[in-house]
């Protein structure tokens, strides 16, 4: 089976006369935040993927869970091959549907974890993505941001400032 096919799920939705089918991605997105400074880490995404996200967007940490992996054994990979740093305890604040157009929708469960200051992260999957920079969040939602994470940007904002 191809990658691809161990992370979506396909449903067939009924348009008009023609059947699309839609593809459901389930995963984690974390928002490491440091607390000296109160930035967070921000990723550049170096591969583009049609209708998904484009080579140079920022993002923060994201991983897509495997076939019938839950959401500690995909945040325990994510820190791991996109931070290159042993997992860490972190809170689950939210779980964001996020649909792009008729067909495609991604189920994220979001974390927040603590580090005491910023360090400069080593990503093991180095053909994915690269450290781009800790920020404010503010600042993050007025770059060039893959899409999802505003939506999920502002759901941490809320609980942060909740």
């Amino acid at each position: 089976m191809t990658l691809l096919g161990t992370l979506i799920q396909r449903r067939k939705v009924l348009y008009g006369r023609r059947t699309v089918r839609k593809i459901i991605v389930e995963g984690v997105a974390l928002f490491l935040e440091a607390s000296e400074t109160g930035r967070i880490l921000v990723l550049k995404e170096l591969q583009t993927k049609p209708g998904i996200k484009e080579r140079g967007m920022l993002s923060i940490p994201a991983e897509t869970s495997r076939h019938q992996e839950g959401d500690e054994e995909t945040l325990e990979r994510l820190f791991w091959e996109e931070i290159g740093i042993d997992p860490m305890p972190c809170e689950k604040i939210a779980l964001r549907h996020w649909i792009n157009g008729k067909i495609f929708r991604a189920d994220v469960s979001l974390f927040v974890g603590s580090v005491d200051r910023e360090f400069f992260p080593s990503p093991q999957d180095e053909e994915d993505v690269s450290f781009h920079s800790w920020m404010h969040p503010e600042e993050l939602l007025a770059s060039w941001i893959r899409p999802g994470v505003k939506e999920s940007t502002e759901c941490y904002l809320g609980w942060k400032n909740g």
